[in-house]
C-alpha cells in the first residue's frame, strides 16, 4: 500500500511533488524545480531589500511595512532550504510512516490510524483553504484603481498599486500588469511554500500521536488479559504471557515513537525558532502598520493588512498546536500505565510497566533549538508579546 497516494497523504504528496521536495522524484525535475523556486523568491527579495535601503530614514511607515514583509518572504525561503537540507532525513520519516500503515495490521491500531490520518488532512484543509483565501485578499486589493479606471474612468488614470514595496528601476505604472504578474507569481509560490512545510509537519506529528495512541491501547489490552486472578493455573499463566507480549510491543513502539520525535524535532527545530522570533515581529509590525493605515483613513490598505494579521496569527497557532497535541498524547500514555492493574500482572510485565512509567514521566515536547517549547502557551506568550511590542513601535514611530 502507498500510503502517500492514499486519501490521508495525497494533498502534501501532491504539493512536495509540486514544489520539488518529494524525496524519491527524478532528480532532474526536483533540481530544475528547486533552482526556480528559490530564483524566484530571491527576484522579489532583492528589489525590497533595496527599497528598504533607499527609505531607511525618510518614510518610517514604509521602512516597517518592508521590514515585515522581507521576514515573511525570507521565512519561506528558510523554510524551503531547510526541506532541501534534511531531504535524507525526511525520506527516512516517509518510509517510517509507510512501514507503520504497513506492518501494524491489527483492527483497532489500523482504525487509530485512519482516525489520526483523517483528522491531520481535515487540518491540513483548514489550514490550506483560509490561508489562499487571504492570499487572494492580499494581492488583488490594490487592483482596485486599475478596475475603477475601466469601470469609472476619470480624465487621467488612478496612480496603480502594488501589494508591496519594491524598487525595480523601472517605471513601475507603465510596466505595472508585468511587475503585478511578477509579484503574483512569486507571493502565490512563497504561501504554497508555507502551505506545504506546515501541513507537512502536522501531518508528521498527527502520526506521532496516533503511535501513542496505540502504544495506550496496548497497555489497556495488555493489562485486561494480565487481570484474571491470582492462581497458577494453565490458562492463567497463559494469559499473563499474552499479556507480557502485548506489553512488550508497547514498549518497543513507544520507542519507536520517542525515536520518531527526535528525528522531526531535528528536521524542524532550526526553522521554528525563525518562526517564533519572525511571528512575534511580524505580528506587531503588522498591527502597527494597520493601525496606521487607519489612521490615514487607507480603508483599502487597512483591510489587506489585517487579513495578513489574521494570516501570522493563524500561521502561529498552526505550527504551535501539533506540539501540544504530543504532550497530550504522551500525558495519556502516563496515565494509562498508572491505572492497570500492576499487581495482577507477572513479574516480566512489571518491569515493561516500570520502564514506560519511568519514560512517560515527563511528557514528550518539542523544541525550537531546546530553547522554545513549541506548544499553546508559546502561542499564547508570543501573542502576548507582539501586542506589548505594538505600543513600543509606535511610539518609536
Amino acid at each position: 500500500m502507498n500510503v502517500f497516494k492514499s486519501e490521508y497523504f495525497k494533498i502534501n504528496y501532491n504539493y512536495l511533488k509540486l514544489l520539488g521536495l518529494w524525496p524519491n522524484e527524478n532528480h532532474s525535475r526536483k533540481k530544475f524545480k528547486r533552482i526556480t523556486v528559490i530564483f524566484l523568491i530571491i527576484s522579489l527579495l532583492i528589489p525590497q531589500y533595496i527599497r528598504l535601503f533607499e527609505e531607511w530614514g525618510r518614510d518610517v511607515d514604509i521602512v516597517i511595512e518592508l521590514i515585515g514583509s522581507i521576514f515573511y518572504f525570507t521565512g519561506s525561503q528558510m523554510k524551503y532550504m531547510s526541506f532541501v537540507r534534511v531531504e535524507s532525513k525526511m525520506s527516512f520519516i516517509f518510509e517510517e510512516i509507510s512501514r507503520h500503515w504497513n506492518t501494524l495490521t491489527d483492527a483497532k491500531e489500523q482504525k487509530l490510524l485512519r482516525e489520526y490520518g483523517r483528522y491531520g488532512r481535515i487540518i491540513a484543509l483548514g489550514y490550506i483553504i483560509p490561508i489562499n483565501i487571504i492570499l487572494v485578499v492580499y494581492i488583488t486589493v490594490p487592483l482596485a484603481p486599475a478596475v475603477l479606471d475601466i469601470i469609472d474612468p476619470l480624465n487621467e488614470s488612478r496612480p496603480k498599486a502594488f501589494p508591496y514595496f519594491a524598487q525595480y528601476f523601472i517605471d513601475d505604472q507603465k510596466y505595472y500588469f508585468e511587475l503585478t504578474i511578477h509579484g503574483w507569481i512569486v507571493c502565490i509560490l512563497s504561501v504554497q511554500i508555507y502551505a506545504t512545510f506546515d501541513t507537512t509537519y502536522q501531518l508528521c506529528m498527527q502520526h506521532v500521536c496516533a503511535l501513542f495512541s496505540i502504544v495506550e491501547n496496548r497497555i489497556r489490552e495488555a493489562n485486561k488479559l494480565s487481570w484474571r486472578g491470582n492462581s497458577n493455573s494453565d490458562h492463567e499463566i497463559q494469559m499473563r504471557d499474552r499479556s507480557y507480549e502485548r506489553m512488550v510491543q508497547a514498549v518497543v513502539l513507544h520507542k519507536e515513537a520517542m525515536r520518531f520525535i527526535g528525528l522531526i524535532e531535528e528536521c524542524y527545530t532550526f526553522v521554528y525558532s525563525y518562526v517564533v522570533l519572525a511571528n512575534t515581529l511580524l505580528l506587531s509590525l503588522t498591527a502597527v502598520d494597520t493601525m496606521l493605515n487607519f489612521e490615514k483613513g487607507n480603508i483599502k490598505q487597512m483591510i489587506r493588512l489585517g487579513m495578513l494579521y489574521i494570516g501570522f496569527s493563524f500561521h502561529l497557532l498552526y505550527n504551535m498546536n501539533p506540539g501540544q497535541n504530543v504532550i497530550d498524547s504522551s500525558v495519556h500514555i502516563q496515565e494509562a500505565a498508572f491505572h492497570t492493574n500492576w499487581y495482577d500482572s507477572s513479574s516480566k510485565t512489571k518491569q515493561l510497566l516500570r520502564i514506560i512509567m519511568m519514560r512517560s514521566r515527563r511528557p514528550c515536547k518539542l523544541t525550537a533549538n531546546g530553547v522554545v517549547t513549541l506548544n499553546l502557551e508559546t502561542f499564547a506568550f508570543v501573542f502576548k508579546k507582539s501586542i506589548s511590542y505594538v505600543a513600543v513601535i509606535g511610539s518609536v514611530r
